[in-house]
């Protein structure tokens, strides 16, 4: 484990059991991040931990990063850049409304909000950009959007590490993919055997395979496991939602007592029951899937499900 402040649960696994996976003789675990962290949950904490770890040690009082109005990476750096007695500054997406929850959360936790035009937003990759936000706030470090970085590419490691700490048999593992730095750390750490399966959650799975692939190249230590990006179950693009998805989550969290949001994890157990269903996972099978958190997101997205919903009937 990297050293934190403060513990954190193990991320418990749970097996799925489903008439529907009985029946295509695949075994589905479940990897529970969203149950590591009341509040810094899933992904995030190993995107951001190595991260927060490299601004205390090199002297930052404060970290700034990026994210939309209900972004899971603001909320998450709000809380834990407090575990590092960092201060924290969020570069946020669109106009200057902070009263929606998650933005609530972030300001409660001791974050600064900065309200960015789409079009200044629009340069949060821009090198220039981040020095002109130093001159704004003094020096700070910057983590991108999303953690999407080496560190945040080396803090995912662990969670392999986590699954193969349960002893359980397994030949696949599969998460949500939007920048690709949890599924390039998941690719770099696993046995050579297991294949990783990358789900899109946006358009464009071509941008995350050379995401990657960068990552890979820069890391590479030896023979790696197989892997692949599925496009084709964004329903859209990033943060789309339709009623054969929200249906489908609503019988999968029924019969198994596993809560899903529509932007990641929806969109990944959508995409798993339907590679079973057409083969593309075969018979005898053993699947870990990453619950990669993100629940607090549910508080954004539900006038929208609502919607659809009253829409279907």
């Amino acid at each position: 484990m990297i050293d934190s402040p403060i513990p954190f649960e193990k991320a418990p696994l749970q097996r799925v059991s489903d008439s529907f996976l009985d029946d295509h003789q695949v075994n589905l675990y479940v990897q529970r991040e969203d149950l590591i962290h009341p509040v810094i949950s899933g992904n995030k904490w190993y995107k951001l931990k190595l991260n927060l770890k490299h601004a205390k040690e090199r002297g930052f009082k404060t970290v700034l990063s990026f994210g939309g109005a209900y972004s899971n990476h603001i909320h998450a750096l709000s809380a834990a850049s407090g575990l590092f007695q960092l201060q924290s500054i969020g570069v946020i997406r669109g106009g200057c409304d902070g009263g929606n929850p998650t933005l609530r959360d972030a300001k409660a936790h001791g974050m600064q909000l900065h309200f960015a035009s789409r079009e200044e937003y629009a340069k949060r990759c821009n090198k220039l950009y981040w020095q002109q936000l130093q001159d704004i706030f003094g020096g700070c470090h910057i983590i991108p959007e999303g953690g999407n970085n080496i560190q945040g590419v080396l803090g995912s490691r662990e969670i392999m590490r986590s699954i193969q700490s349960h002893g359980i048999a397994f030949d696949r593992v599969a998460v949500a993919a939007a920048t690709g730095a949890t599924l390039a750390g998941l690719i770099q750490a696993a046995p050579s055997h297991v294949k990783v399966l990358g789900v899109s959650t946006l358009k464009g799975e071509d941008t995350i395979t050379s995401n990657v692939l960068g990552y890979l190249n820069d890391m590479a230590t030896g023979r790696m496991a197989q892997w692949q990006v599925f496009g084709g179950y964004h329903c859209g693009g990033y943060a789309k939602v339709n009623a054969r998805l929200l249906d489908f989550m609503e019988r999968f969290s029924a019969g198994t007592g596993i809560p899903l949001e529509p932007i990641y994890t929806g969109k990944l157990f959508y995409a798993l029951y339907d590679m079973v269903l057409n083969r593309q996972i075969p018979a005898g099978a053993n699947v870990v899937a990453v619950h990669t958190g993100g629940l607090q997101g549910l508080r954004g997205m539900q006038p929208l499900m609502d919607k659809i919903k009253a829409r279907v009937g």
